[in-house]
């Protein structure tokens, strides 16, 4: 996606949740330039960190709660077929030009405890052996 089409997407956000969801789908798309003109702190992530969010699949974000400039998610992938469960609470701020931006967030991730007959994380409806634990 090209900076132009980035740039025109973060000035259609208008919420801090609406920005959060946005991000979401650009760590699915391993969009990592968006990421980073997302973010109070536009340093460009490490190579390493992102060899490592390319091995990621994402499943399912929920929304927790939004309130003000804060957001609650948890944010359900895979890792090498593992489930895990990325539960953050997100603070954003508004820039000059009044774009919202990711400023920090309190994470825990935690690997979930799903067995193959369980509800698949996706929340698909299916056994997580019939959908994503193949």
């Amino acid at each position: 996606m090209c900076y132009q089409i980035k740039t025109q997407l973060q000035n259609t956000v208008t919420t801090p949740e609406e920005l959060m969801r946005s991000r979401y789908a650009a760590f699915e798309r391993k969009d990592f330039a968006y990421l980073a003109l997302t973010e109070t702190n536009p340093e460009p992530m490490d190579e390493a960190t992102q060899a490592w969010l390319r091995g990621l699949i994402w499943c399912r974000l929920e929304i927790v709660s939004a309130q003000g400039h804060q957001v609650e998610f948890k944010a359900y992938h895979l890792e090498q077929g593992v489930p895990y469960c990325l539960h953050e609470r997100s603070e954003f701020v508004q820039n000059a030009q009044g774009q919202w931006l990711y400023d920090k967030g309190e994470v825990n991730r935690y690997k979930m405890n799903l067995g193959r007959n369980d509800s698949c994380l996706c929340d698909s409806g299916k056994k997580f052996k019939k959908c994503c634990g193949l």
